[in-house]
C-alpha cells in the first residue's frame, strides 16, 4: 500500500474532517504503539510500511508497558481530541495498518503487549471499528 492510500484508508475508516486529521491520528497512534514494542519489532514494522508511514515509528525505543487506557491517553494527548475520538482514530489506524502489513505481523506485535491490547486487534481483524 502507498502512502496516499495508507492514508486515504484511515480518512475513510475513522471518519475524519480532512486528509490533516488522518496524518496526525496516524503519527499518533504509531508513535504510541512504537513505545510499547521492542526496538527490533519496531525496526521490522517500519520496514514493512511506505517511507512516509515508517517515518512516525521512533527508531530508539525503550518498551513501556502500559494498559489500554493509557495507550488511548497518548493517542489523545498527542492528536490533541478527546478520548472517544482518539480511540475510534486508533482503531482505523490499526485497521489500516492490519491490512497493509498482514495478520502475522499483526500477530508479533500482539505478543509483545499486555493481553488486553488483544481487544484493539480484534476490531481490527473482524474489520469493525467499534469501541473498545
Amino acid at each position: 500500500m502507498k502512502y496516499h492510500e495508507f492514508i486515504g484508508e484511515v480518512l475513510q475508516h475513522g471518519g475524519m474532517a480532512s486528509r490533516r486529521d488522518a496524518v496526525k491520528a496516524v503519527q499518533a497512534t504509531l508513535q504510541t504503539l512504537a513505545e510499547g514494542l521492542r526496538a527490533q519489532e519496531v525496526q521490522r514494522l517500519s520496514s514493512r510500511l511506505p517511507p512516509q508511514i515508517s517515518f512516525y515509528l521512533p527508531q530508539r525505543v525503550v518498551p513501556d508497558r502500559f494498559g489500554l487506557s493509557e495507550f488511548f491517553f497518548r493517542v489523545s494527548s498527542r492528536e490533541q481530541v478527546d478520548i472517544s475520538l482518539a480511540t475510534r482514530h486508533a482503531l482505523a489506524v490499526l485497521l489500516v495498518l492490519e491490512e497493509t502489513v498482514g495478520a502475522e505481523e499483526i500477530e508479533e506485535l500482539r505478543e509483545q503487549l499486555p493481553p488486553e491490547f488483544g481487544r484493539l486487534f480484534e476490531g481490527a481483524r473482524h474489520k469493525e471499528l467499534r469501541a473498545v
